[in-house]
């Protein structure tokens, strides 16, 4: 705090920097200056300013159709003198993702999901005078009007209209899931909604807004989709199935067909075992294909014997150094028996024979909602999970000694705990995979174990970090600044190992910190085991958020504050810029130059701690005080004049002060902060609460400091 003393019992006291959000369970009177007892829809920037949060810029909507809603009653629009020239437009479109888009001419004007079609500027006198509906583009918002809708007083006319909407066909479906990173070379952006998943284009990359959509195919997105890119591809979890992108086809996920036996010779003169067969590769629980390889004598002997019995099919013979080269057999598929049309070469594993079951554990696999790369030092093994169970799958390699992503083993598995409480998150932590359930934290490495039968196999081992501690929001433990957040019960828990021999976890309760304290009621108010979190690295940024409410966690500057009015669904950053899908199925990009949420005004509200100014007992007197703007500036480098914040105080004494406004015209040089004097008389308080807010159409006001100026005038009685 500082302070300035006079010889009048007079001093200033000063916010020069803010703290964030600190919802103090014993009140707020214990708050530092600068710290909010309320902080709604305000930031903090990197260097400690206060600045309203961006707005909500609509990209796309991504439901299957919309239609256009026109709201019941009339509102004011604006008032405009007659003289003054207006843009009206003659109809309006609804856009849908799919079909039915409308052609935009150089006329039209994009407002969210609609098209304001065909415009023409004109006097605002002429206008007055159109006959039927017409439509004006206003703050972000459309609205119809008719001659009905001007209202005419001393060359001022006052219009009226009602508020024009795109809304979707069908109920509510929020974004399912959102991706950005290369496949191929390219680098894309993957957003999955309403059962479609799509791409987003930017062409040149430089304006966030010039995008177009194209439907990459039909995916299943009701219980959530996530992402795992693997080499040149992109891999999808849906819970339903597993998919495959290469850039252009979108397909469901066959499956590696693994060797499962090796060195098998012909039955003697067609009966009796086989002999010289070799254990191969486990089957993969994706589907039922096998392959074998065979060592044919050069005899008569021409009959082999599969591993299995009651195939579903044999699918081929080939030679392995020519495998387009047809080679005819018969075959006996209760027995697993295949014969050979022709006598084969004498030769050890030279030919090899494809063959399916009808059984597969498919749905093992694409059953699970969530993936996540370990393999001890590296990251060359998938490991799925999310299916409701304590189990967690992992992948294989082929014959080739090559990991792949569509290969896991049907013995590939770790049990994690109790099966009575499901696996809910995994995270690779530097040499280890921490495995999260609703009130456990396990330890996962990696290892090699010997079989009965003397084989060496992969083994993934598990130890307990914390018995107490877990995650309950299913894949929504994010890595920030390399340490795991997990959400449990009502808290949020930072997981790291201080001890300086090791940075993997062990088994100490310490290891788990509360960091959600300081918004413990806001928490409170969240479900968080249906909350969705996203770490914003480009802006070190942290959100939990639920039903409209965002939780932010400023890690740069350890801060918090709040978001109301905020339908996040999931988050993505590309390109440099960050992507809210939300709710209700629309694309977001928050951006400061957006002055509303797609239309509607974003509401901030700010409320410091009860403050005494270092006196509890004494009555005071605050005639002035002093707030620091910082302008914001255009694309021409120029301040623009719509920032403003409102400012009012409260006291013990009294609860309603008359609002003042700081404006950001007051700046004389552009991009310089400046100081705006504003006059509010409290008097005879002990506490003193400053308030700021914003409930305009503007952009987004920077508060840099607040100074008051504050006398002592007697005891508090």
């Amino acid at each position: 705090m500082a302070k300035i003393t006079g010889t009048t019992n007079e001093a200033v006291y000063s916010i020069p920097k803010w703290l964030g959000l600190n919802e103090h369970p014993d009140g707020d009177t214990r708050l530092k200056l600068g710290e909010a007892s309320v902080m709604e829809n305000w930031r903090i920037t990197r260097d400690g300013n206060l600045k309203r949060r961006p707005g909500l810029r609509h990209v796309f909507g991504l439901r299957q159709g919309y239609q256009i809603s026109v709201d019941a009653n009339n509102v004011t629009i604006q008032t405009i003198k007659s003289t003054d020239d207006i843009t009206v437009y003659t109809s309006v479109s609804a856009i849908s993702p799919i079909g039915g888009a409308p052609s935009i001419l150089s006329t039209d004007k994009r407002v969210g999901q609609m098209v304001l079609n065909t415009g023409e500027t004109m006097r605002a006198s002429a206008a007055a005078a159109l006959t039927g509906n017409h439509y004006l583009f206003y703050n972000e918002k459309a609205y119809r009007i008719t001659a009905s809708s001007w209202t005419l007083s001393g060359g001022i006319y006052t219009i009226k209209g009602k508020r024009v909407r795109a809304i979707a066909v069908n109920e509510e479906k929020p974004i399912a899931g959102m991706w950005s990173g290369y496949v191929g070379r390219t680098e894309m952006f993957i957003v999955a909604c309403d059962n479609t998943l799509w791409r987003i284009y930017s062409p040149t990359g430089s304006n966030p807004y010039a995008v177009t959509i194209g439907s990459v195919g039909g995916i299943r997105t009701d219980k959530g989709v996530s992402f795992l890119p693997w080499d040149d591809d992109l891999y999808i979890l849906n819970g339903f199935d597993y998919y495959v992108y290469d850039g252009n086809d979108l397909t469901t996920v066959t499956g590696y067909r693994p060797l499962v036996a090796i060195a098998i010779s012909p039955l003697l003169d067609g009966v009796g075992a086989e002999s010289g067969e070799t254990t191969g590769e486990y089957v993969n629980r994706l589907n039922g294909l096998r392959r074998v390889w065979i060592s044919p004598d050069g005899n008569e002997n021409k009959t082999f014997q599969l591993p299995e019995k009651n195939l579903a099919s044999v699918d081929y013979v080939r030679r392995r150094t020519n495998p387009s080269a047809t080679i005819n057999f018969s075959a006996d598929l209760s027995a697993g028996q295949v014969t050979i049309s022709s006598t084969l070469a004498k030769g050890v594993n030279t030919y090899e024979i494809g063959y399916t079951m009808s059984t597969t554990y498919r749905s093992q696999v694409t059953g699970n909602l969530f993936a996540e790369l370990f393999s001890g030092t590296q990251d060359t093994r998938i490991f799925l999970y999310g299916d409701g169970t304590n189990r967690a799958l992992y992948s294989g390699m082929d014959t080739d000694g090559m990991p792949r992503a569509d290969y896991f083993p049907d013995s590939y598995e770790v049990r994690v705990g109790a099966g009575n409480t499901p696996i809910t998150a995994m995270v690779r932590h530097y040499s280890t995979l921490i495995t999260y359930k609703p009130n456990e934290c396990w330890s996962l490495q990696h290892g090699i174990v010997e079989l009965a039968t003397d084989e060496l196999t992969p083994a993934v081992y598990s130890q307990p970090v914390n018995r107490d501690i877990g995650n309950v929001a299913p894949g929504q433990v994010r890595l920030v600044n390399n340490d795991p957040i997990s959400l449990h019960r009502h808290e949020l828990y930072d997981w790291s190992n201080s001890s300086y021999y090791t940075s993997n976890l062990s088994r100490d309760e310490r290891q788990a910190k509360r960091i959600s304290d300081k918004v413990q009621k806001s928490i409170r108010s969240l479900a968080l085991k249906s909350a969705k979190t996203w770490d914003d690295n480009d802006n070190q940024e942290y959100y939990v958020a639920y039903n409209g409410t965002a939780i932010v966690w400023n890690y740069a500057n350890n801060t918090w504050y709040k978001y109301t009015n905020f339908p996040m669904a999931c988050m993505c950053n590309f390109q440099g810029n960050l992507y809210m899908g939300s709710t209700d199925g629309t694309v977001y990009l928050l951006t400061d130059n957006q002055r509303t949420d797609d239309g509607d005004e974003v509401v901030a509200s700010w409320k410091s701690g009860a403050m005494d100014f270092g006196s509890s007992y004494a009555r005071k007197y605050c005639s002035m005080l002093w707030v620091g703007l910082k302008p914001l500036m255009n694309s021409r480098g120029t301040v623009e004049l719509q920032t403003s914040a409102t400012v009012s105080v409260q006291t013990d004494r009294k609860d309603t002060f008359r609002q003042k406004v700081a404006l950001s015209n007051k700046a004389r040089v552009d991009g310089e902060p400046f100081t705006v004097k504003i006059k509010l008389k409290a008097k005879k308080f002990v506490f003193y609460h400053l308030l700021l807010s914003v409930d305009d159409f503007q952009y987004p006001v920077t508060v840099t400091n607040v100074d008051f100026r504050v006398r002592q005038t007697g005891y508090a009685k």
